[in-house]
């Protein structure tokens, strides 16, 4: 069986706080190497995307903004693809760049 894809949660797997769990650069660093298709996910609201894209670059670990999906992303990508689009819905929270 082949990997389909990897979902990587930022806290607690990639880093603690501000510092880097052992290994995890180079498990990234792995996968992308492979080329296998991957997401960096979190439930962090404290920190946009831009601020997480920093983090993950000073702790060693190649990304892109696209691939960095804290909820507000993972809740529009989800209305985007269920909800009619004549509906009108309420998000309520900030989404930053």
């Amino acid at each position: 069986m082949t990997m389909q894809a990897i979902l990587f949660d930022l806290d607690g797997v990639l880093y603690n706080s501000e510092e880097p769990i052992d290994g995890a650069a180079d498990a990234v660093g792995w996968v992308q190497s492979k080329g296998i298709p991957h997401l960096f996910v979190t439930n962090t609201t404290s920190r946009g995307r831009t601020a997480l894209l920093e983090k993950l670059h000073r702790l060693g670990i190649r990304a892109e903004r696209h691939q960095i999906v804290p909820p507000c992303v993972a809740a529009a990508e989800w209305l985007k693809a269920r909800v009619d689009r004549k509906a009108a819905v309420w998000l309520f929270g900030i989404i930053s760049s």
